[in-house]
């Protein structure tokens, strides 16, 4: 289990369901809940994504996870290390990303008001994954997405609520107090 909790200031809407995918692996302890195609069943139908009787399979654990962490390299854009070298980079990941996002169609609904992005085949593992994408999207055109971001230590997934939208880390008790200590030792040295 990882060393983080559920964050009592958590992403709103649909976007939550976003950050707690992002969640399911913790970089810092390689804690995953993702484990097997059960899990990602489990995971998807209590979100309302699939419904219950849908079968998940090992491709479709493959491509949660691939997409899981290309939206994860998205959110260390929204929050660069102060020193641009040494922010993380995956480009490996959203190339990942960009190739399974050509194959998770999505549609517009032009009778949703206000119009919105589905996935175009509706009960399936993908049509879930698509739909995760789709909440992405919304998140975009709302402005939100830009509050997304992925803790400058931990690469955890978390939604800056700060005023500035300034927020660096996680947890000003965990990754924030790591970040000072460092760049403390890294002055005295």
């Amino acid at each position: 289990m990882s060393a983080h909790e559920p964050a009592p200031d958590a992403a709103p809407g649909a976007l939550r369901r976003v950050e707690e995918l992002i969640n399911t692996f913790s970089v810092e302890t390689g804690a995953e809940s993702l484990t097997d195609p059960a899990a990602l069943a489990a995971w998807l139908t209590e979100r309302h994504l699939l419904p219950e009787t849908t079968g998940v399979g090992p491709e479709d654990l493959t491509r949660a996870r691939t997409l899981r962490e290309g939206l994860r390299a998205m959110l260390t854009s929204n929050n660069p290390a102060p020193d641009a070298a040494a922010a993380p980079t995956a480009p490996a990941a959203l190339t990942d990303l960009a190739v399974l996002a050509r194959e998770l169609p999505l549609v517009l609904d032009p009778s949703a008001s206000p119009p919105t992005l589905v996935p175009h085949t509706p009960g399936t593992p993908d049509a879930a994954l698509a739909q995760l994408l789709a909440d992405v999207a919304a998140s975009v055109a709302d402005g939100t997405w830009s509050r997304m971001k992925a803790c400058r230590m931990c690469e955890w997934a978390y939604y800056d609520h700060s005023r500035n939208r300034s927020r660096a880390w996680c947890s000003m008790a965990l990754c924030g107090n790591r970040a000072k200590a460092q760049a403390f030792r890294n002055r005295t040295r």
